[in-house]
């Protein structure tokens, strides 16, 4: 099966196993959704959120803007006395 590729709104290409960041409401929640590839589609896994799970062509319309995350802690500060 030939590997999904949607484009963030950075144009940075997004597949099945990336991380993408998004907010909604007032004040903003900040969710950070783990992608995977089901059905010839990429689902945005959101639990603890209402959808749980949503298919990322669709989430533009939904948020608005989405990007992916390339680092673990990306816009995080370090915890203190770790270098994380």
């Amino acid at each position: 099966m030939k590997a999904l590729v949607l484009l963030d709104d950075d144009r940075v290409p997004v597949k099945a196993g990336d991380t993408v960041r998004f907010n909604y409401g007032i004040p903003p929640v900040v969710v950070d959704a783990k992608i995977v590839q089901r059905r010839g589609q990429l689902i945005a896994l959101t639990p603890g959120h209402d959808p749980a799970e949503c298919n990322l062509c669709k989430l533009r319309s939904y948020v608005g803007n989405w990007y992916k995350q390339n680092a673990r802690n990306q816009g995080q500060l370090p915890r203190k006395g770790t270098n994380e």
